[in-house]
């Protein structure tokens, strides 16, 4: 039996002519394997696009960086743009699961999550505290989508709008 790609769980094949043979000597019957499709812990799924979380730094955040997430084979490159904020989602168009029975691909969409180290040695202490001398306040709120929450802009990313 072979498994088409981008199947889920709850899908199921049919094994036609492979079940029990019918009553008084009748063909035989079919078999419906339903499928359980295993989660894997580095993504959520939604059809054929994958989500996942990539933790950048507060300087690649700021100025821009090009970084690796996990695809679904290999690593990928994602390009993050210069002042993301914690939270943006990016896609990378493509590189999700197979649409069932297409040749289209799902999206691999990529929160970025801007990580603050918890402890920070002296040199990074002095140039963080450098930073502080010449660095703008911060705004006392965000234009982003302030008040919804992640899995709502995650839902606008899935559907485009």
């Amino acid at each position: 039996m072979e498994v088409p790609p981008g199947v889920s769980s709850e899908n199921y094949i049919t094994l036609r002519g492979e079940g029990n043979v019918g009553p008084r000597g009748g063909p035989r019957g079919d078999i419906l394997v339903l499928l359980d499709v295993e989660d894997d812990p580095r993504f959520a799924r939604d059809g054929a696009d994958l989500l996942t979380e990539r933790p950048v730094t507060f300087a690649d955040a700021a100025l821009g960086a090009r970084v690796r997430v996990d695809g679904v084979k290999d690593q990928v490159d994602l390009n993050v743009p210069a002042g993301v904020q914690s939270g943006t989602v990016l896609r990378l168009r493509g590189q999700g699961l197979p649409a069932l029975q297409s040749e289209h691909r799902g999206d691999l969409l990529v929160r970025i999550v801007v990580y603050s180290p918890r402890d920070l040695d002296g040199p990074q202490r002095e140039a963080l505290e450098k930073l502080r001398e010449v660095e703008a306040e911060a705004p006392e709120r965000l234009d982003r989508d302030e008040g919804r929450g992640f899995w709502s802009r995650v839902k606008e990313a899935f559907t485009g709008g």
